[in-house]
């Protein structure tokens, strides 16, 4: 490291996918000789990712869905929401 900065050469290791995770999780999971208490944690980090995996492609799904329908509520404006009060005169800060 030269002065606060890391050498040109030398780049941080990425953080695996989730879906690479579950994979070597399986993996490690299948292999012979394991304990059962072993076997046991990783099928509780293998359901606690694939929760993960299932939420976040869900989330994708309905951003791709909004995009692609345009079906998502888009919120009113100031203004207009003061001039459909006043036209319908339920809330006027001042009398007429």
């Amino acid at each position: 490291m030269r002065f606060g900065f890391p050498s040109p050469g030398r780049q941080k290791a990425k953080k695996p996918s989730r879906k690479n995770q579950i994979r070597s999780l399986e993996r490690m999971k299948n292999r012979a000789g394991l304990d059962e208490a072993i076997k046991a944690e990783l099928a509780k980090k293998l359901a606690a990712l694939g929760e993960g995996v299932a939420e976040h492609e869900h989330t994708e799904l309905v951003k791709k869905r909004a995009t692609k329908y345009a079906w998502a509520p888009a919120l009113p404006s100031p203004l207009a929401t003061f001039w459909s009060l006043v036209k319908h005169r339920d809330f006027l800060p001042i009398s007429l």
